[in-house]
């Protein structure tokens, strides 16, 4: 199966034309459309509808949030206490990650999804982690 996790900056740069991942994001967007499946976290979820709110508008913002919570294809992995406490280790391990990009890292491997598209470097090295932007 052709799955991957989108994270938030792919979310942003593919509705923000001023952002300076605008164009790299266009460019992966039949990549994006042949996945079979999209995972995307709360963190992700809360990252992009607020930067779209904050820096681009409300109406964009919401058609985003819309399709990413009603888009059959798009799962979103929910956290509770196990999931929290082993981003908080990933995280400790690997002080160059944020709590966000630490709760990615661990749903990946408790998922056993290896790509995340990303324009964020900080995945690069994380093992059994493959970054593509």
């Amino acid at each position: 199966m052709n799955m991957a996790v989108l994270d938030s900056v792919y979310w942003i740069a593919i509705k923000h034309q001023k952002d300076k991942w605008h164009k790299a994001s266009l460019s992966l967007s039949s990549y994006v459309l042949e996945l079979d499946k999209i995972y995307i976290t709360e963190g992700i979820l809360i990252e992009t509808g607020n930067f779209l709110l904050r820096k681009v508008n409300p109406i964009i913002a919401h058609q985003v949030l819309d399709d990413l919570l009603n888009e059959p294809k798009i799962i979103l992995m929910e956290n509770n206490e196990i999931s929290r406490k082993g981003s908080l280790r990933i995280m400790k391990k690997y002080n160059h990650l944020s709590f966000t990009d630490s709760n990615i890292v661990w749903h990946m491997r408790n998922n056993k999804i290896r790509e995340v598209l990303s324009f964020d470097s900080g995945f690069d090295g994380i093992p059994d982690i493959v970054r593509k932007s």
